[in-house]
């Protein structure tokens, strides 16, 4: 049982280390490679442990002892590990860690979530009285978990969840303690947790992708506003209100660049310039290749073009 224990850290760390080249930033990849991992050092203990566990206990089906095995040392690793990785990220690298939720939000869901495990898990078997004394319901407060709090609270939340089920199913009560076969007892209530714990944490990394893309999309679009609107130069942005075939030879490029084209986007130095040939503002951002600097810029363009640029 050590042996297999120790083959299960092993080889999990071993495959996660080989997958995961910065897991403390959160990406949708590296939860699916902690999954893989995960289950193939769980594998790798089944094979060893499964075979200790037939012979101290005279159990000649093999196969079905490596499946319990293998599914309660996964849903372990889906339990523990994310609640280290979660919190050793906010402890050593701050700045990459997701920021907590209110309070008092995250104890009323902390509440909800292990009222209800207790609830749906201490029940006796077959006693199902309402809808949410279903296991389902779990289900859904853990996407509003996912959805709410950052991932080492949600992961903690799950693990506890996970623990408080299996304390309760372990005593014979719970919405999969009535099946008479215990094979399917035990691995029913091991893969409903695995689910519940990897569907969260799943969810809660992948909305944190979401919002630091988000935030960063944010940040570039002020920077070049900024950029825009404070530099001292004319800055003009130009567009084509008219697709340009991309096997135009330059000369019709830059023709159809004079017909089509018009100034999207410009700062104030660019309006002030118009100012002084005379245009209106409203004109400024019509395209006119008789300007000066327009024409520097279609004959730049044309040099351009002949760099094979």
């Amino acid at each position: 049982f050590v042996l297999a224990n120790s083959l299960d850290a092993i080889v999990g760390a071993s495959v996660a280390r080989r997958l995961m080249k910065a897991p403390e930033i959160p990406r949708v990849r590296h939860v699916l490679q902690f999954l893989a991992a995960v289950a193939l050092g769980a594998a790798a203990s089944a094979s060893v442990g499964a075979v200790g566990w037939s012979q101290s206990y005279g159990l000649a089906d093999y196969l079905r002892e490596w499946q319990l095995w293998w599914a309660g040392n996964w849903l372990g690793f889906l339990c523990i590990a994310p609640v280290v990785m979660g919190w050793a990220v906010r402890w050593r690298a701050r700045q990459l860690s997701a920021p907590s939720a209110p309070a008092i939000e995250s104890a009323v869901i902390f509440c909800a979530m292990l009222g209800m495990t207790v609830r749906v898990f201490s029940a006796p078997p077959g006693s199902v009285a309402t809808i949410i004394d279903m296991p389902f319901i779990l289900l859904a407060l853990m996407l509003v978990a996912a959805f709410r709090l950052p991932p080492r609270w949600c992961a903690t939340l799950a693990a506890a969840a996970a623990l408080l089920a299996s304390y309760f199913a372990s005593r014979g009560s719970g919405p999969f303690a009535g099946d008479p076969n215990p094979f399917v007892r035990v691995a029913a209530v091991q893969l409903y947790l695995a689910t519940l714990v990897a569907i969260s944490f799943i969810l809660t990394v992948v909305l944190l992708e979401m919002r630091n893309a988000l935030q960063l999309l944010r940040t570039s679009a002020e920077r070049y506003h900024n950029f825009i609107e404070q530099s001292s130069e004319a800055v003009w942005r130009v567009e084509l209100d008219v697709p340009m075939p991309a096997d135009l030879a330059a000369p019709e490029q830059i023709a159809w660049l004079r017909e089509h084209a018009s100034v999207a986007e410009c700062n104030l130095v660019y309006l002030r310039l118009s100012r002084l040939l005379g245009l209106p503002d409203v004109d400024a951002h019509r395209w006119r290749a008789d300007v000066p600097w327009s024409a520097i810029y279609l004959d730049h363009l044309a040099k351009a073009a002949n760099q094979d640029h």
